[in-house]
């Protein structure tokens, strides 16, 4: 007998192939779309960076993913609550699972032609030349410090900033367009006043996964769960990736520097310009990029310094190192009574941690001996060793900066490493 389900099928052929639809299936003559642009090849080329990706942000990837995009980029470092199905885009299957590659499984299930990659890791953790090109990067995360060092970030590299937040008790959707095309341009703490500089101090948190005490997960903040619906989530998140698409597709007029607030109660929409506040408290600057033609791992400081147009002693030793991701480390202590000298660079994550030439025990970095950015005369003899040997094997981004101005030296990025629950 034959099987009723199977009849129409052209063997070789599953069912599954047949019904995947084309994104020109349901795409729409865009009115207002310029003369020359075509909506289709514009989509291929859109590549996002997702940092947060909680009832707002996992909201914006799954719609980015409905409409075929290029390229998706999923950052958080958290997990899937009991909680988080109140207010997010997930089922019961989820709860314990990492945000990130989470939603970045459902994204490819969804969108097979779209690469997505995802990091279940702290923003501070990802290389910068991670954000660099994109045409945007959304923001949605739960705490000023994170809004503050992705608007700096963007920036640095040039990336627009988009930023998407709610205020469950008066309804509100909230969302910022930062150009990033300017030293001038505003970016998120350019708004921050005495009370968000305190906040921000204290490591307020706003969290969908719900409140969090000053212990929880060894992260040290605190702050209140986010109070609100699940349909204000919804609309922000549509809102962040319609204003996504709205902007690769230069449709409308210009939101670039702007802040558009929804009222679920009014419901009516305000849009008011965002402008540089001279007074912020991050330093507004561009970086200079150079593509290093080498591994910077096999490279001294001292080269990249003269690369940065420093030879002369007097003027290399005011300038300032940083390496991503990394941090000079010039004492720690073990398991010997004293703490020892370490003088190299050490991974900010923790993760490969030099040992003790006695006792055999990871050094831990001492705070008041550690430095995210050193300057180049107390790197000492340092500054002619290759970075290999001062414990920065897997660099790919390097800072030199003298008289506020920043060269930053990179290599070809790599492929991300694999996540927790996510394939390749």
């Amino acid at each position: 007998m034959t099987n009723p389900s199977s009849m129409g099928q052209t063997p070789g052929i599953t069912r599954r192939a047949t019904a995947r639809a084309r994104r020109v299936d349901r795409l729409p003559e865009l009115f207002g779309l310029k003369p020359g642009l075509n909506a289709e090849r514009l989509l291929d080329e859109l590549s996002v960076m997702l940092v947060g990706v909680g009832s707002v942000g996992a909201t914006a990837a799954l719609s980015l993913a409905r409409l075929h995009v290029g390229r998706l980029v999923l950052v958080d470092r958290g997990q899937f609550k009991p909680a988080s199905l109140l207010t997010q885009p997930v089922g019961e299957e989820s709860v314990g699972e990492p945000k990130a590659s989470h939603i970045a499984g459902w994204c490819r299930r969804i969108s097979p032609r779209t690469k997505v990659e995802a990091f279940d890791d702290p923003l501070q953790e990802i290389p910068i030349s991670r954000m660099a090109g994109h045409q945007m990067v959304i923001g949605a995360g739960d705490n000023l410090t994170l809004a503050r060092d992705l608007g700096q970030r963007c920036l640095r590299v040039g990336v627009p900033l988009l930023t998407a937040a709610v205020y469950g008790a008066s309804l509100t959707v909230q969302t910022k367009v930062f150009a990033g095309d300017a030293v001038d341009s505003p970016c998120p703490a350019c708004s921050f006043g005495a009370m968000e500089r305190r906040m921000m101090e204290e490591e307020q948190l706003w969290s969908c996964e719900g409140a969090r005490g000053p212990a929880a997960n060894g992260q040290g903040g605190i702050g209140d769960a986010t109070m609100s619906l699940r349909p204000l989530c919804a609309v922000a998140g549509e809102m962040a990736a319609l204003l996504a698409v709205r902007w690769q597709l230069q449709l409308g007029a210009s939101l670039a520097n702007t802040m558009t607030e929804f009222s679920g109660y009014t419901w009516r929409t305000f849009v008011t310009p965002l402008r540089r506040n001279p007074a912020c408290v991050c330093h507004h600057e561009r970086w200079q990029r150079i593509e290093w033609p080498r591994p910077l791992a096999d490279s001294t400081p001292q080269e990249l310094l003269e690369a940065h147009g420093l030879r002369a002693r007097a003027t290399t030793s005011a300038a300032l190192f940083a390496l991503d991701r990394h941090r000079w480390v010039e004492r720690g202590l073990c398991r010997c009574a004293e703490s020892v000298p370490v003088q190299r660079f050490v991974e900010i994550s923790g993760k490969r941690l030099p040992q003790c030439r006695r006792c055999r025990r990871e050094i831990q970095p001492q705070p008041f001996y550690s430095h995210e950015s050193i300057n180049a005369e107390r790197l000492g003899t340092a500054l002619h060793e290759p970075l290999r040997r001062l414990g920065a094997a897997a660099v790919r981004d390097v800072t030199v900066t003298q008289d506020e101005r920043t060269t930053w030296y990179t290599n070809h990025p790599a492929e991300p490493r694999p996540t927790k629950g996510s394939r390749p």
